[in-house]
């Protein structure tokens, strides 16, 4: 069974370039929340173009890191062969981003889990956010050196502009999609706290944006 699934994967690299881009955009939306909601809180900023601003602080950083783990792993010329050991990272790169993405929210959604009896609670606190982001960039390092970030690409570092091209344009679409999601969330539901509009938005908005990242950096920027 593992010989065809192998088999299939060396045919169709699509697959499991999607699956790996979808788990590297798992930490790549867990950083960005992290530092929107460390800035949010530290600033005491929730809507409007102040929020567009630092957003593109977070954005920003998940553009860098995002470069490397697709460089290095998801558009990989030579990433590992065997099917078990890329679904076993998979697995837990997404994992990794949905714990640190939790971390992010859980401070903005406590009050909404309490309504169902879930005494989950965290504070929202530049210091919360900061243990969050530390740990998690800690546990990125040691995944991306037991994967073999360096020994796995053959790319120029010509597509780092081509990159850049696509990434800035995604991060126009996150501040846009972001910054009036929140203005409608809060005109049309005035019960629903700044906080959690916020939150909501962004994840709208990192969907949209992870599309169209995929489509340019498979058929752009790396071309495999």
């Amino acid at each position: 069974m593992f010989n065809s699934v192998n088999l299939f994967l060396r045919r169709k690299p699509v697959v499991f370039q999607l699956f790996r881009f979808v788990a590297i955009g798992a930490i790549n939306t867990a950083v960005d929340f992290v530092i929107l909601n460390f800035l949010s809180e530290a600033f005491r900023i929730e809507s409007g173009a102040k929020l567009a601003l630092i957003n593109v602080v977070g954005t920003t950083v998940a553009i860098v890191q995002s470069y490397f783990w697709n460089k290095y792993w998801a558009f990989a010329v030579d990433t590992v062969s065997s099917f078990l050991k890329q679904f076993v990272f998979v697995i837990l790169v997404g994992t990794l981003g949905f714990f640190a993405f939790l971390g992010a929210v859980l401070p903005s959604i406590s009050g909404l889990l309490a309504k169902y009896n879930i005494p989950v609670t965290a504070p929202a606190t530049p210091f919360y956010f900061g243990m969050v982001l530390m740990v998690f960039l800690l546990l990125q390092i040691i995944l991306a050196v037991n994967i073999g970030f360096g020994k796995s690409s053959n790319a120029p570092t010509t597509e780092f502009g081509k990159f850049l091209g696509v990434s800035i344009i995604g991060v126009v679409l996150n501040s846009i999609v972001l910054t009036a999601l929140v203005a409608v969330i809060l005109h049309l539901h005035t019960e629903v706290s700044a906080s959690l509009a916020k939150n909501i938005s962004k994840l709208i908005a990192v969907f949209v944006v992870l599309t169209w990242n995929f489509l340019g950096y498979k058929f752009f920027v790396f071309k495999r």
